[in-house]
């Protein structure tokens, strides 16, 4: 199981992520959030499980990226790409690294 805590933006809101991986790429995914566009990605995404190997085909064609456009006001929020972070790591391809965007004063 792989779980994430993201801090979004300005807005200071949170979101928890688990993934959990079922079998081969297929992946169960949980998001708790106290963004009401996040907690509607989150629906929009579906029921689990999801193929996660196919969130990395193009991000036009990521589920969470598709449901992100739908749902999410801000182009730049990092919940989505947090999501695939999670995932990927899950699926043990990639190392579970912390990303980080900090501005220099």
């Amino acid at each position: 199981m792989t779980k994430v805590n993201i801090t979004i933006g300005a807005c200071r809101l949170y979101a928890q992520v688990t993934v959990k991986k079922r079998k081969k790429y297929m992946v169960d995914l949980e998001i708790k959030t106290d963004c009401e566009h996040i907690e509607r990605m989150a629906e929009e995404i579906g029921p689990n499980p999801i193929n996660g190997l196919e969130e990395f085909r193009t991000i036009f064609r990521s589920k969470v990226y598709q449901a992100a456009d739908k749902t999410i006001p801000h182009p730049i929020c990092t919940v989505p790409a947090g999501v695939l972070k999670a995932i990927e790591a899950e699926l043990e391809l990639a190392l579970p690294r912390d990303s980080t965007i900090k501005f220099i004063k």
